[in-house]
């Protein structure tokens, strides 16, 4: 999404508001002139940690910080989903919160939200920071257990909004703005009723 963005091979996108501003700041990359048209979505994500972990008695981050401290550095491995987004930040500030150095006392990697659950039930982690369904998956999958929410961390954070480069918005003001307005018109129809609210979640539900 970054990359399409970024060349031009997207207008917009459904985007993690800190991917977003880590292309502002350059972090990673060369800098790049972003926009960011609306806030499309708060709170919403969760910290998984693995079955494993359960049963060695963790459950919540103070657990988990006294079963780091009798491990030697790196031994254990979280994901998220990217360096700049939301959820390495909510991963990142839960750690340190409780005294967990995020970039010293553990392993912490990138993996695509989907594939998520199936790397932690191979073992290649034993926690990660993502929104659902994968959070929900792993505990029906009985691999994992939500250990912490993104809004117990920082209630009604922005999460996800509608990004664009910011040349694309000077170029094409008028369709940035109808963009915004279809978005708006869309949550405006699924409020309207509890029939539009059903529509959209057997939608949303499919495979």
């Amino acid at each position: 999404v970054r990359d399409k963005l970024v060349a031009g091979e997207l207008d917009a996108a459904h985007i993690l508001y800190g991917l977003l501003y880590g292309l502002e700041l350059g972090i990673a990359g060369k800098p790049k002139p972003m926009a960011n048209l609306m806030t499309l979505n708060r709170n919403g994500q969760a910290i998984t940690l693995s079955s494993d972990l359960a049963q060695q008695g963790v459950r919540d981050v103070e657990g988990l910080k006294k079963l780091i401290a009798r491990e030697a550095p790196g031994t254990y491995t979280f994901a998220h989903t990217f360096p700049t987004g939301t959820h390495a930040m909510w991963l990142y500030y839960w750690l340190a919160g409780a005294g967990i150095n995020p970039f010293d006392d553990v392993r912490t990697v990138v993996v695509p939200p989907p594939q998520m659950v199936m790397n932690m039930r191979i073992g290649n982690m034993v926690g990660f920071c993502v929104g659902e369904p994968w959070n929900a998956r792993a505990i029906n999958d009985r691999i994992g257990f939500t250990a912490a929410t993104s809004q117990s961390i920082w209630p009604e954070h922005p999460e996800k909004v509608l990004g664009t480069r910011h040349e694309w918005v000077e170029q094409y003001p008028n369709t940035a703005r109808a963009l915004v307005s279809a978005l708006l018109e869309a949550q405006r129809w699924i409020d309207a009723s509890p029939q539009n609210k059903e529509e959209t979640a057997q939608l949303l539900a499919r495979r």
